[in-house]
């Protein structure tokens, strides 16, 4: 796969956010309207100027010809300029009268454009503040699911305690039983010494010691049955006390750290049952790839645990700098509680093998099928959550919403299994090589023999929601190092130990 499938995005501002324009039609009348309006205003502009060369022309005319008009020359033609005035008014005001509602009903629409925008800004703010409460609100609810984890696991810590101290008690009062058994028949073998002696010196009391010591010698008999009785019942005991303890530190869900050599806590994990799944996916499914298929039953026959999230460079550089390894670049973006990136396959494998000498713990990376069936967490959908990948941005780090880099772990929702990360932030090697599946039902299968490339599983933060799927598989060579590769680990959980 290519590490990234798709550019980002552009900012575009969401819809409602501007005046919506006119429509084709008000365009139309617009643009008719200011036509004849300026076809007005020109013959206005062409009539003034006639009217300023006629009244220079009469100006003119008046200077050549003065004369006192009659009364009823004057009166003609204050009715002629009447007339000529009620006439350019008549002509002029329909046309102003129609340029003038024109404007109003542009200005309308205009206003309710404005209105439309305002509410749409209005209802967008509203959505903004409910999703805002819906975050917290499920915030609130995973603490609440934190605490509640946390409480269990110090209540069934507390009962170990408390069955443990049991049992050690029940184990040292049985062992005073049994010093005190054995000091009687060491009391009984000396006085049987002592009686056989004095036979021996009084052949008179000789019978009677010899009762005597027959007596004593049914008492060690059955001293000694009640020794072997003891001895039985500590050894249950000590067996139950083994029991009780082995079925805590196995029990699915049970959230642990094993202890470095140098007492640091190693990665944190957390027990899976046993189980079966359908491993791959249905030709139905939305954005399959071919290599998912044949869809196929697969049986983990045993419990194991798993990295409750990516390891980290935080983990990873403590495993680097205590055997010379040359610390992996983390492109600027960062290392602490980031997952670790550009390490290979055989990095991983290091890493396990490290880790197992220091903890005295079989880790290992997953296998594909551990790795899926982890990651659907008894789910039989797209992704661990459901179908819907509109709520992937909840559960996972990919394309849309990791700002093109990797973000620290634990940060979104967990899968039902208390998983964080299964989906998106690094693409995860896994212990498989790459080859094709088979229709057959299969128990903890390890994958093909051999091969050229190595199994990753889980999508990035660079690939779409479509790459981020519980069945989508990828493969890398063995010795390939880049940013959007990391990886988990698997412990083997010693069921007969």
């Amino acid at each position: 796969m290519n590490e990234t499938s798709k550019q980002p995005p552009s900012d575009e501002a969401p819809p409602g956010d501007e005046p919506q324009p006119l429509r084709t039609e008000d365009q139309a009348r617009v643009a008719k309207l200011a036509a004849e309006e300026a076809l007005i205003r020109e013959q206005l502009k062409r009539a003034e100027l006639e009217n300023n060369a006629a009244e220079r022309e009469a100006k003119a005319w008046h200077r050549r010809y003065t004369f006192v008009p009659s009364p009823r020359v004057a009166l003609q033609a204050i009715v002629a300029g009447v007339v000529i005035v009620i006439a350019l008014f008549a002509f002029y005001q329909p046309l102003v009268d129609r340029v003038k509602s024109e404007a109003e009903k542009n200005a309308t629409i205009a206003e309710k454009n404005a209105t439309i925008a305002k509410l749409d800004a209005d209802i967008q703010q509203k959505r903004n503040q409910q999703l805002s409460m819906q975050l917290d609100e499920q915030k609130k609810q995973l603490e609440v699911a934190k605490q509640q984890v946390k409480s269990q696991e110090e209540r069934y810590t507390a009962e170990l305690k408390k069955t443990v101290e049991r049992s050690k008690k029940t184990e040292e009062n049985l062992n005073e039983a049994v010093k005190l058994a054995q000091n009687w028949e060491k009391q009984l073998k000396e006085r049987t010494a002592e009686y056989e002696k004095l036979a021996k010196t009084s052949e008179t009391d000789k019978s009677r010691f010899q009762r005597l010591a027959r007596q004593e010698q049914a008492r060690a008999t059955e001293l000694s049955l009640q020794l072997a009785s003891l001895q039985t019942k500590a050894q249950s005991a000590k067996e139950q006390t083994a029991q009780v303890k082995k079925e805590v530190e196995t029990r699915p869900g049970r959230v642990f750290r094993d202890k470095l050599k140098g007492g640091a806590a190693g990665p944190e994990m957390i027990i899976l049952a046993a189980g079966n799944f359908l491993m791959g996916s249905p030709q139905t499914e939305r954005g399959r790839y071919e290599a998912e298929g044949p869809q196929h039953s697969v049986t983990i026959s045993r419990p194991f645990a798993l990295s409750t999230h990516e390891i980290t460079f935080a983990e990873y550089d403590t495993f680097a700098e205590a055997t010379g390894r040359q610390l992996p670049k983390d492109r600027g973006w960062g290392r602490g509680k980031r997952p670790v990136i550009n390490v290979s396959w055989e990095d991983a494998m290091a890493y396990a093998v490290w880790l197992s000498e220091q903890t005295g713990q079989q880790y290992r990376l997953p296998t594909e099928a551990e790795w899926e069936y982890a990651g659907r967490a008894g789910r039989a959908t797209m992704y661990s959550f459901g179908d819907d990948a509109s709520q992937l941005q909840e559960y996972a780090w990919y394309l849309e919403n990791s700002k093109n880099k990797t973000q620290p772990v634990g940060q979104k929702k967990p899968n039902a299994w208390g998983l964080y990360d299964m989906h998106g932030n690094v693409w995860e090697w896994v212990q498989d090589w790459y080859g094709e599946y088979s229709s057959n039902s299969v128990v903890d299968p390890n994958g093909p023999d051999n091969g050229a490339r190595r199994v990753i599983r889980g999508g990035g933060w660079s690939f779409v929601a479509r790459s981020c799927r519980s069945a989508v598989r990828g493969s890398r060579s063995p010795n390939d190092r880049r940013g959007f590769l990391g990886f988990r680990l698997a412990r083997s959980v010693a069921l007969d130990s």
